[in-house]
């Protein structure tokens, strides 16, 4: 292991949070995880009168601890994709009525979108746009695929032309949600990157189940012998 690729990467690491934009829901996680990487960068680096078989087990620690704390923040930056996800669909839906409760013409309008030819599913769908008709879109949105015969990445792209339109600042924010959530994704893999290189392991994911058996043959052990 060499300390200089330690500490580039723990330096690619820390830079990542300035791309974050201001009041990010990544920031507190990433922030917290690139101190940790300092640390942990200045724990393989000090200079102590340990011998090397104390030196070696502080380091294995505090890389485990590490890589347990990337396990954590890569758990906290799932959950809040989705919940970030769930609220900017929300917004989107309430500023169009994006709803089909109380619609009676869901029927009617896939009824119209399955006879139509693709082009005229074009035009109808365009229209609906235009129109910002959210419980016509809504209706086609909830419906099987076999019912209309709209392929599903275009419909994605009428959806998404009708937030740019009518929720601009929907649109925005999520752009800006996107480009965060990148970061934070980056961010995480340069995380597991420097723990990997302080542990000198390949598989993350077997430490971490190695880690976790430990713990849990040491319990039943204690158990045992009380």
């Amino acid at each position: 292991m060499k300390e200089a690729s330690i500490e580039s990467q723990v330096a690619a690491m820390s830079a990542l949070q300035s791309r974050l934009s201001a009041g990010s829901f990544a920031t507190g996680t990433i922030t917290n995880l690139a101190s940790a990487a300092v640390a942990l960068k200045d724990i393989i680096g000090a200079k102590t009168a340990d011998t090397a078989e104390r030196k070696a087990q502080r380091i294995s620690d505090a890389g485990q601890r590490y890589l347990e704390s990337v396990q954590r923040a890569t758990a906290d930056i799932s959950a809040r994709e989705l919940g970030g996800k769930d609220a900017l669909n929300q917004q989107f839906a309430d500023r169009v009525n994006l709803t089909t409760d109380g619609y009676r013409y869901s029927g009617q309008v896939l009824d119209a979108i399955r006879a139509a030819d693709q082009t005229q599913k074009i035009a109808m769908l365009t229209q609906i746009v235009e129109s910002g008709d959210g419980r016509a879109l809504a209706a086609i949105l909830e419906a099987p695929q076999f019912t209309h015969g709209v392929d599903k990445g275009m419909l994605d792209r009428f959806r998404d032309s009708m937030e740019s339109k009518w929720a601009p600042d929907v649109t925005e924010k999520r752009e800006r949600f996107d480009l965060d959530l990148d970061v934070a994704r980056t961010a995480l893999s340069s995380a597991e990157a420097i723990a990997q290189s302080a542990l000198q392991i390949e598989d993350v994911n077997a430490a971490l189940a190695g880690a976790e058996a430990t713990r849990d043959a040491e319990s039943r052990l204690a158990a045992s012998t009380a």
